[in-house]
């Protein structure tokens, strides 16, 4: 079986998760990668398994040291012993299920809102996950 070369989200959502960019003034983001990552932030405390087969959204050469950085940081606080870590297929999982259940919430916010406030609505949500995250010292005070 080859490596994994690129992160995958639930084939169910790909034409709604590809859309996002393009038929809406909001949530724009430069690339798929950066729309992930804003899920799997939205889905970080509630990982949920793809409910169909699985697509390829970006690359694994599109991430950055940061970004990789910041998908073994969420994978962390998942895995029962920090070996884990080593497999990058079980950290990939993690983080594509973290990001599965933010493109869900995207989903549903969209369906429910005006078009107007959902940034601002998906921003503050980001910003109280955020906070609780400090409060319950899983972040240092000046991180970020």
């Amino acid at each position: 079986m080859s490596e994994q070369d690129r992160l995958y989200v639930d084939k169910e959502k790909i034409e709604f998760i590809r859309g996002i960019n393009k038929t809406h003034d909001y949530l724009k983001f430069e690339n798929q990668k950066d729309l992930f990552m804003y899920a799997m932030a939205l889905g970080i405390n509630c990982p949920s398994n793809f409910t169909s087969k699985k697509e390829g959204l970006f690359l694994e050469k599109d991430m950055n040291y940061e970004d990789m950085a910041i998908l073994y940081s969420v994978a962390l606080n998942e895995v029962q012993q920090i070996e884990e870590l080593t497999d990058k297929e079980k950290v990939y999982t993690i983080v594509q299920n973290m990001a599965n259940t933010g493109f869900s919430f995207i989903e549903k916010h969209i369906e429910n809102n005006s078009f107007e406030n959902l940034t601002m609505k998906l921003l503050l949500e980001l910003d109280e996950k955020y906070e609780k995250m400090k409060q319950n010292g899983l972040l240092e005070n000046n991180s970020i």
